[in-house]
């Protein structure tokens, strides 16, 4: 590959993950300064943990993609990307049509790639596999994180508690098991944290919105009242 085109892919690697997180920055900027209407302060916070979990996804989904073509390579290395991009955009377009499929859908992914990622964690076999194939449990925790946080956009607080259990489940886990104490706890608190701020973003969105909704209800309680002259 021509050096000017590595160069090139590298600035956009990184470029990526650093505009969602300027996007995450104004927006809570917004949040926090100057919007003062509940419902607009909710989308805000939504956008604000999308952008967040999207700077994240970008920064890992570069390396994801490019060392599988780069090693092996070839169809085996494309087959490789396919088996994780493929069902994603798959589940995205559930999240975006079908919501309520989707909330469904992804509880019970969420709880396959959690107790998956726990099992790995005390199993010498599956770590051997890795060692020889890549942290491939991990990238399905990510996977099911990353659609779960789309989801979020439409069901904030479901979205929320499945990503808090994407989150921090596995890095409790991790402290104790021979297997992963150590490097590897602080690995899944890392790749954690952004999980966790997300699902932070989309409660307090969830909170906002129900405040709201009970303000214009208390405040709205002679609507289609006559009014006394």
């Amino acid at each position: 590959m021509p050096q000017v085109l590595k160069i090139t892919l590298n600035v956009i690697i990184m470029a990526i993950p650093i505009a969602f997180l300027i996007l995450a920055a104004s927006r809570l900027r917004h949040l926090f300064r100057g919007e003062e209407d509940p419902g607009k302060r909710a989308i805000l916070a939504k956008r604000a943990g999308l952008a967040v979990m999207g700077a994240f996804a970008s920064f890992v989904g570069a390396f994801a993609i490019g060392e599988p073509l780069a090693d092996p390579g070839g169809w085996l290395g494309v087959g490789m990307v396919a088996s994780w991009l493929v069902p994603l955009v798959l589940i995205g377009l559930v999240v975006r049509f079908k919501p309520s499929v989707a909330q469904v859908l992804l509880a019970i992914l969420t709880a396959a790639a959690v107790a998956f990622s726990l099992w790995a964690m005390f199993d010498q076999r599956i770590r051997d596999l890795e060692d020889r194939n890549g942290p491939f449990t991990m990238v399905v925790l990510l996977v099911v994180a990353i659609a779960v946080a789309a989801l979020g956009y439409y069901r904030p607080k479901p979205a929320a508690i499945m990503l808090l259990v994407c989150a921090l489940v596995p890095a409790l886990f991790a402290t104790i098991s021979p297997l992963d104490a150590g490097p590897g706890a602080v690995l899944y608190a890392i790749v954690g944290l952004p999980m966790v701020v997300t699902a932070v973003l989309y409660l307090a969105s969830q909170r906002i919105s129900s405040r709201g909704a009970g303000s214009r209800f208390s405040g709205g309680g002679n609507l289609g009242r006559p009014t006394s002259a």
